[in-house]
């Protein structure tokens, strides 16, 4: 009798023994799709960031006149020049000029999250289906010289008093994990220089 009691006391113990195991293994793998999801997200950030805050920094180089290197400014979108003949400030070859635009209100559907928004960056006026990196939302925000917020859209005789942009970017990851979406918050505050001195 001690023996059978014995026999079931072992399975009893076994099977918790398994159910814990298999609970742990559970959880491991549940934690590195989420670690998975942020890693993803956080290098989307990184290089969305990165594009924007080397780019922006950019804003009116040489050009003959700075004050006129941005031709739009709203919380979403934003279109600007520079040169990237340092000549081309000296006289010699003007054709040497770069439009950018950048365009954030365009819904991306190859995506499950329905938050996602395209990085659309336009070189010149070419057409342009964006990068899929998880933007849920990006507001930018134009400042002068004292340092006083512009109303946005900034309108045509205020373009050339933005002497700051600050980006804030909230990226997600693409897919749920248990109906949830990693999420990031990244502001930056870019002040180009070609735009101080004018």
């Amino acid at each position: 009798m001690n023996s059978m009691m014995d026999v079931i006391i072992s399975f009893v113990i076994a099977g918790m023994i398994i159910l814990i195991v298999i609970q742990v293994d559970s959880n491991v793998k549940s934690s590195s799709i989420f670690i998975e999801q942020d890693l993803h997200a956080q290098e989307y950030m990184k290089l969305t960031a990165d594009v924007m805050n080397w780019e922006l920094r950019k804003i009116g180089h040489c050009l003959a006149k700075p004050e006129r290197a941005i031709r739009v400014a709203d919380t979403s979108r934003i279109v600007f020049d520079y040169n990237k003949n340092p000549r081309a400030v000296l006289g010699f070859n003007n054709g040497d000029s770069t439009r950018i635009e950048y365009l954030f209100n365009v819904l991306d559907e190859t995506t499950p999250n329905p938050r996602d928004k395209k990085f659309i960056r336009k070189i010149d006026g070419a057409s342009h289906n964006g990068y899929s990196l998880g933007l849920t939302r990006v507001f930018m925000q134009y400042y002068n010289k004292q340092g006083t917020l512009l109303a946005t859209p900034v309108c045509a005789d205020s373009l050339r008093k933005i002497k700051t942009i600050r980006v804030n970017l909230e990226i997600e990851s693409k897919e749920p994990f248990k109906e949830e979406y990693s999420r990031f918050i990244y502001s930056m505050r870019i002040t180009p220089k070609n735009l101080l001195g004018v």
